[in-house]
């Protein structure tokens, strides 16, 4: 029987929806995981250096958002027009929108949005990009007028950006503990630091075909481009860590897949070699790291998937998990 050091990429042992359950309009539940997250707590702060994008993103809305063609396209205002020297843009907003409170989508919340964003004692990053917003004036409750202290043409350009998200009035001091929007989800639990596995599950098959490559003298690790702390963290609350003589996350290595530094780390960490190695991965960087590496691979349909096409082909191709041969 010939032992193996098998090295698994996290994404193929567990489904990634930790710490989060946001719950739709629609009565329908996404849960976001936030252990990918360098942060103990990432932020529900659009603005925030730290925030949480993939909530944010479905939490929040949008002035102005990015049509098929990257153009400016209309969100929650339906059109905007400029003054003959760009120094004032008027949008007018959708009327009948409301926050996931009840209260209404107005001016007033334009104005609080976007003049927070250039507060110095929030050192937000997205000043950067608006900071040439001198104030915004209400025309009435679905007009708003953005004055700039220099002319600039392509402000709704600007204002796609991710991070600009309209708060109601005043909410910026409580948005990390109770964040209002107006998007197609509303927050209904966050638990970053107890919960970081509660909704991890491992996928079927996992821990028993785990335990049969161990039984067959195989010795595991992972090779995981999240932080290694977190890491460690999901596979101690599935009791799945015992099985691996090493994680190896993205922080902890001198460079992250598809760098080949990535996986000689992690046999480094074994005392193993390449030639008596492999790869289980399921997408792009798990095949390149291991032919940058010279390591054997194979690809496990489930999970991120090839997100482009790539030459490195790997040895065979599996459905699930427990497909994996145990010698």
């Amino acid at each position: 029987m010939i032992q193996r050091h098998i090295i698994f990429a996290v994404a193929l042992i567990a489904i990634a929806s930790a710490g989060w359950t946001t719950q739709a309009r629609a009565e329908s539940v996404l849960y976001e995981s936030c252990e990918e997250y360098a942060v103990a707590a990432p932020s529900l702060d659009p603005i925030s250096p730290d925030r949480f994008y993939q909530v944010n993103d479905r939490i929040y809305s949008r002035l102005i958002r990015q049509d098929d063609d990257r153009n400016p396209s209309p969100e929650l205002a339906t059109s905007w027009s400029v003054n003959d020297n760009a120094t004032e843009r008027t949008l007018t907003l959708q009327e009948g929108v409301h926050f996931h409170d009840g209260s209404d989508v107005d001016a007033a919340d334009v104005k609080y949005t976007l003049e927070r964003i250039n507060d110095p004692a929030l050192e937000s990053p997205v000043a950067s990009v608006l900071g040439m917003i001198d104030h915004v004036e209400i025309i009435d409750d679905h007009t708003a007028k953005i004055v700039l202290s220099s002319p600039h043409a392509g402000l709704p350009v600007l204002l796609m950006d991710y991070r600009i998200r309209i708060l109601p009035d005043g909410s910026g001091d409580t948005i990390q503990e109770n964040p209002i929007g107006s998007g197609p989800f509303k927050l209904d639990t966050y638990n970053p630091e107890t919960g970081i596995a509660d909704l991890t599950l491992p996928y079927p098959g996992v821990p028993e075909t785990l335990a049969r490559l161990r039984d067959h003298g195989h010795r595991m690790a992972v090779c995981a481009n999240k932080p290694d702390a977190p890491t460690r963290a999901v596979l101690e609350a599935l009791g799945l860590a015992p099985f691996f003589d090493s994680v190896v996350g993205g922080d902890a290595a001198p460079a992250k897949k598809p760098d080949a530094r990535h996986l000689l780390a992690v046999l480094d960490r074994m005392h193993a070699t390449a030639s008596d190695a492999i790869m289980i991965g399921d997408g792009t960087d798990d095949l390149l790291v291991a032919e940058a590496a010279g390591v054997p691979s194979i690809l496990v349909r489930y999970g991120y998937g090839l997100r482009s096409p790539t030459s490195a082909a790997p040895v065979a191709i599996i459905d699930a998990f427990e497909d994996l041969p145990a010698a």
